[in-house]
């Protein structure tokens, strides 16, 4: 496993969680289940960005799976032990930014600018969302996607498996042939920070 230096940052716009947890598009939400599964289970070839907003986004709905709503608040709740998530609130550098970033990009909405400012802020290589990518490779009506390389050269993407494959292959992490069951039980005592 190469240094954690060398491991890419990548932020998680709440789409992915909207997606992993409605379940309507059942590839979205497989290529999240196998993601956070990975995140959750072992040391995954990313160090994941995610910022406080995002758990302010997600609503619970009736219709939502226990199970994953139970993965969703362990996650923002910080009970993932180890040194591949990375939580940031909305502060005032971040506030800042996506003002910024709103006045140059005025199509951005807000809550995208602070979720592009916090990918900025946390030095991420990429921004992974379903906002604005189709499953064509076509742009829906989101505009989030079309940022892509606009915005100090962020990326702006799914993490779909023609960009998470060649990501895992930088790393020297083993490659990930297909999702797996989403490990949802509590970490046990001995890998609690103590």
């Amino acid at each position: 496993m190469p240094n954690r230096s060398e491991v890419p940052v990548v932020y998680w716009d709440t789409s992915l969680f909207i997606s992993f947890l409605t379940g309507r598009d059942a590839d979205k939400q497989a290529a999240v289940s196998l993601i956070l599964n990975d995140l959750l289970t072992s040391n995954p070839p990313f160090i994941a960005s995610l910022s406080h907003f995002t758990r302010a986004e997600l609503r619970t709905y009736a219709a939502d799976d226990a199970k994953q709503r139970e993965v969703i608040d362990r996650l923002f709740l910080g009970l993932v032990p180890g040194p591949n998530i990375r939580y940031f609130p909305v502060d005032r550098r971040i506030g800042d930014l996506a003002s910024q970033i709103g006045s140059e990009f005025q199509q951005i909405t807000p809550p995208d600018a602070i979720h592009i400012a916090t990918a900025l802020a946390a030095g991420a290589k990429c921004l992974w969302t379903f906002d604005g990518i189709r499953r064509d490779g076509s742009r829906r009506s989101g505009h989030l996607a079309s940022f892509d390389g606009k915005i100090h050269g962020l990326e702006i993407c799914a993490p779909d498996s023609w960009k998470l494959m060649p990501l895992f292959e930088e790393t020297g992490a083993p490659r990930l042939e297909s999702a797996s069951t989403l490990k949802t039980s509590t970490p046990q005592s001995s890998n609690a920070e103590g």
